[in-house]
Parts: C-alpha cells; sequence; structure tokens
C-alpha cells in the first residue's frame, strides 16, 4: 500500500507550518500519522506548534546538525 508522502516546498513560519499541519491532517482523516521534521524554529519553538505536533502526529524529530537525513541537503551540496 502506497503511503502518501507531504512537503512544505517553501521557507516557513509558525502560522504557515500550522497551516500545512492542518491541511494534512484534513487530507489523512482520523489517523494518527508519523511526523518527520527537522529542528527549524517555526517547527520547535510555539507552543501552539508543539502541542497540535503531539496532539495529532507521532512526532520523529531528526537530530541536530544531521543533514544526511534531510533531502534538500543533497541538493545544496
Amino acid at each position: 500500500m502506497a503511503r502518501p508522502v507531504f512537503y512544505v516546498g517553501q521557507s516557513t513560519n509558525k502560522v504557515d507550518f500550522l497551516k500545512f499541519l492542518e491541511q494534512v491532517k484534513i487530507e489523512i482523516g482520523d489517523i494518527r500519522p508519523v511526523l518527520v521534521y527537522d529542528n527549524h524554529p517555526s517547527h520547535i519553538k510555539p507552543l501552539i506548534v508543539r502541542e497540535y505536533i503531539n496532539n495529532n502526529f507521532i512526532p520523529l524529530r531528526l537530530p541536530t546538525y544531521s543533514c544526511e537525513f534531510n533531502s534538500i541537503e543533497k541538493v545544496w551540496s
């Protein structure tokens, strides 16, 4: 079974990131998917974003300085 992959194709702030997460939840429905994300300040600092992630997803935060796990890094190198 193919699983959908959602990604943000632009730089985001906390408002943009929260809108993205809300749209993902609408698309997938009631299941609680794994969310893989990095340590960008808009992902980890705002309390409203952290609470939304913890309540709606299974969070899997990438380790700090783990560029080998972040696919965009291959584009920049």
